[in-house]
């Protein structure tokens, strides 16, 4: 018979709580189900664990979107908790078939509760918010989207938001680093953020089309590229000139569709790939070894998904969406 160690019977020693919050903090990225197991080994993991399930919170249709309000009215300790936002204010549809067949309908009491609601939501966690994901209700109504973004946010590093209409950001983000945008017109939001956002080094614009070549003419006046005519000269003269912080990487990533309806709801074919202005094109290609890239097209109803997984990604020490196949 073996003989067993005299100490094998001894307690382990106590861990200091720095290395086991880290070990916590790292394992807490499955949607809080580690820390709900962790909080039932002991007291002591119960106080340490309680406040990661609250870390980071998806929630997504009005349903939810009230529930979570309510349970952050109901304990004030929660709203300080919480590090990680991903806010969608419609429920994803359960695929894209079903998404063809049964096209977004507008509720006009739906699209104002859910602007109280995620506005009440965000001002509550904002003073300790690091990374938010935002989709609102109906992107062509997008005035609310300019109320959310005058809410102040100092810890915020991370913003990815849908918006239909793109106004300059009003609301100074001190700390963002990483910014992707969702929306046709980006370059209107482009120019003043060496101002609003001083720490950023990575821009991201999914879902332009005609804006490529404003995108074109903004980035080469910002870059110092000649301008090609007259006409370009008075464009930035009018519109603006981008004002960019000294960015490590931007990535231009423009919509395509495959199906789109009209507004009683048939069905409309129709396709679009995608495709560049040619100059800008010709600037992706001649600045990408320099953190200029260009990544395939996405189709608009797969913004909400995608957007979600890259949200989870960064999360679990991924990239999220800032890698991927260029084109």
């Amino acid at each position: 018979m073996i003989g067993l160690r005299s100490d094998a019977h001894l307690p382990l020693p106590p861990v200091p709580i720095e290395i086991t919050l880290l070990i916590f903090e790292l394992a807490c990225t499955d949607g809080g189900h580690t820390a709900s197991v962790l909080c039932l080994v002991s007291k002591r993991f119960n106080e340490l664990a309680a406040p990661l399930l609250h870390r980071s919170i998806a929630v997504s249709g009005v349903e939810k979107i009230s529930g979570l309000l309510s349970r952050l009215e109901e304990d004030s300790r929660l709203a300080s908790m919480v590090r990680h936002l991903f806010i969608a204010e419609r429920a994803p549809p359960p695929g894209k078939k079903f998404m063809e067949e049964n096209p977004p309908v507008f509720d006009s009491a739906l699209y104002e509760k859910s602007n109280r609601l995620s506005r009440h939501i965000i001002t509550l966690v904002g003073p300790s918010l690091e990374t938010l994901s935002y989709f609102p209700y109906d992107v062509r109504r997008g005035s609310h989207l300019c109320d959310l973004l005058t809410l102040p946010l100092p810890c915020l590093r991370e913003l990815t938001i849908n918006r239909g209409q793109s106004i300059p950001f009003s609301m100074p983000l001190p700390a963002l680093e990483r910014l992707h945008l969702y929306t046709p017109h980006p370059s209107s939001m482009l120019r003043n953020l060496d101002v609003m956002c001083p720490r950023l080094t990575h821009l991201k614009a999914t879902g332009f089309g005609s804006d490529s070549k404003s995108l074109d003419i903004g980035l080469r006046q910002h870059w110092g590229v000649p301008l090609h005519d007259r006409r370009e000269i008075k464009y930035v003269g009018l519109m603006g000139a981008f004002r960019l912080p000294q960015l490590q990487r931007i990535i231009l990533q423009p919509f395509s569709y495959e199906t789109v309806r009209n507004h009683d709801g048939n069905k409309i074919e129709g396709k679009y790939k995608g495709a560049v202005d040619k100059s800008l094109a010709k600037l992706l290609r001649a600045r990408r070894g320099r953190g200029l890239g260009l990544q395939a097209p996405i189709d608009s109803k797969k913004y909400q998904w995608k957007a979600k997984e890259d949200w989870l990604g960064r999360l679990s020490g991924g990239k999220g969406c800032w890698v991927g196949q260029q084109r």
